[in-house]
């Protein structure tokens, strides 16, 4: 049996739970079954009165437990008057899919950030995590294991009225997808993982995916949101940075550059959306950022033009901060004690930032292109 066996069989089992003799009948001659097993697989404090015959008597057939009359045992009987074979008390015990581990796993594999929880309003599926290629990119992720193509239909109907964005479905095949449900996936543009396609066990049953993440998701990034001018770009912001974590060095009066851990890339005020209409000069926004630079990432009421117009440029400041490098909350925040306006990111003008990188800073790193930055 092959992988792909493997969640064909598992997409079909009610619960994921089973007798320890119907676990061995579908999956002990797999070559990953001993790993999966020991990994994956816990007991209950369940026994089953009936088991899922191993002979060729008819497909289908289930056979029930019954103690042997003539020797101290258990048997499996057969409803069509077939032989009867023996079982083992270990037989009879249900197993169950350790869950946890499992998605945890699954999350590992995909480069998804495990949160996981049990969809209550939704047949055997499960909410995994998020998938965020990008700070403020957040892609929610799901796990399904319908019993037939109308619990799926049901189960994407309920994730569509959850979001109205795009979000990520997981089930182990693509047997129980039919128009309907693709519609509605459609309809959100939400992408459809079949488990039994993109993932792997290895030797030592860990989950892989067989492709790169930026390759299985690649339909989610095309829907990330363009800069609302031509020349803007985003920063490719690490999923768990904060603004603590930012630092900003001008190079000249229109041009920065921006470090986040090691990911550091240069861009000028029209790159960072702080240009004119015409896209010739630096805007407000723009003349705000250097003052910060220049007076120790602090702006007080004393300040040359403070006043509302100063207060509504920090405040379009922060939003264009925001949208640039796609962190939530506010980058500038108001120090009651200083009574200053005062930044939670590094800054520092030309004249530290010329004396503290020249010459050390690899040509190519600083003209790098942001379409060189991979998402994942």
């Amino acid at each position: 049996m092959n992988d792909c066996e493997f969640w064909n069989f598992l997409g079909n089992m009610r619960e994921q739970s089973a007798a320890w003799h119907d676990w061995r009948h579908y999956y002990g001659k797999w070559v990953g079954w001993e790993k999966f097993r020991d990994k994956y697989l816990c007991l209950t404090d369940e026994k089953s009165d009936s088991v899922e015959c191993k002979t060729m008597c008819k497909e289908g057939c289930w056979r029930e437990v019954f103690e042997n009359a003539d020797e101290d045992g258990l048997e499996a009987s057969c409803p069509d008057g077939e032989l009867s074979y023996p079982l083992t008390e270990q037989d009879i015990l249900i197993y169950t899919l350790y869950r946890h581990e499992f998605h945890k796993g699954i999350c590992s594999a995909f480069n998804i950030e495990h949160r996981e929880s049990e969809m209550e309003d939704c047949c055997m599926t499960w909410r995994l995590g998020d998938f965020i290629p990008l700070a403020g990119m957040v892609f929610p992720t799901y796990i399904s294991f319908p019993y037939d193509r109308e619990e799926l239909v049901e189960t994407v109907k309920h994730l569509c009225l959850l979001h109205d964005k795009p979000f990520i479905l997981m089930c182990p095949t693509r047997e129980k997808l039919y128009l309907q449900a693709e519609q509605l996936l459609y309809s959100r543009k939400a992408l459809y993982i079949s488990l039994g396609e993109e993932i792997f066990f290895n030797q030592d049953g860990e989950i892989n995916a067989h492709r790169k993440s930026e390759e299985i998701f690649a339909q989610l990034l095309e829907t990330l949101p363009k800069p609302c001018k031509p020349e803007t770009v985003f920063f490719p912001t690490p999923p768990d940075a904060k603004w603590e974590d930012l630092k900003l060095h001008f190079i000249d009066r229109q041009n920065i550059f921006v470090r986040i851990g090691n990911l550091q890339m240069r861009f000028d005020f029209r790159q960072m959306g702080m240009s004119n209409r015409k896209g010739t000069k630096p805007n407000a926004q723009w003349k705000l950022l250097l003052y910060f630079a220049e007076n120790n990432a602090k702006l007080g009421w004393d300040a040359p033009g403070a006043g509302n117009a100063r207060k509504c440029q920090k405040r379009d400041l922060c939003k264009t901060l925001k949208d640039f490098f796609r962190l939530e909350d506010l980058p500038i925040n108001w120090d009651e004690k200083e009574k200053v306006y005062s930044c939670k990111f590094q800054i520092r003008p030309d004249t530290y930032s010329t004396q503290s990188y020249k010459g050390k800073i690899p040509l190519p790193l600083i003209n790098k292109d942001i379409s060189d930055i991979k998402y994942i």
